[in-house]
């Protein structure tokens, strides 16, 4: 695999993101580390597909409870986007969704539901309302709403769309 950094790359962040569906973070998040630095050395720190290889890093660390931390890397993340990226593309408007989601998780709830209001509305307004970007938008908004306690009810409903309790959901 050394002789193909590209492959070695891939392999690492496939066997990541299965690790991380098998709900073993740790691992994932070791062979995510691997494939970034790979990517990051042969496109660049600020390239895209580095900027989402981070951003998978990012969700990592919010998996093993690093808030702080998952933070601090979408934060960077963001301001390279803002540099490098239109006004609509779907990567800034993904950013500010977990970023939103990581400062409720944190107890920066007015931030917090600020992005994540900002990431709705964004994603309403270059996608249709059945498409996964708005899914995802008013779900990551509902598990802020839920983190935050605003909805004590079995579920929580944003604009329309019942989702469940993050409980529920894990």
């Amino acid at each position: 695999l050394v002789e193909s950094p590209e492959i070695e790359a891939s392999i690492r962040f496939i066997i990541g993101k299965t690790y991380r569906a098998l709900g073993r973070y740790q691992d994932a998040h070791d062979q995510m580390v691997l494939a970034a630095a790979i990517q990051q050395r042969l496109r660049g720190e600020n390239h895209l597909d580095s900027l989402r290889m981070r951003m998978q890093l990012a969700n990592l660390l919010s998996d093993l409870g690093q808030y702080a931390k998952a933070e601090r890397m979408v934060r960077q993340v963001l301001e390279v986007q803002r540099e490098l990226l239109p006004e609509g593309h779907e990567d800034f408007g993904d950013t500010k969704m977990v970023l939103g989601l990581l400062l409720c998780y944190q107890s920066k709830f007015e931030e917090g539901e600020k992005l994540l209001r900002e990431a709705l509305k964004r994603a309403k307004r270059y996608r249709p309302e059945d498409h996964d970007n708005v899914l995802w938008a008013k779900y990551h908004l509902a598990m802020g709403l839920a983190h935050r306690g605003k909805d004590k009810k079995a579920g929580v409903e944003v604009e329309g769309a019942q989702l469940a309790q993050p409980e529920q959901l894990h």
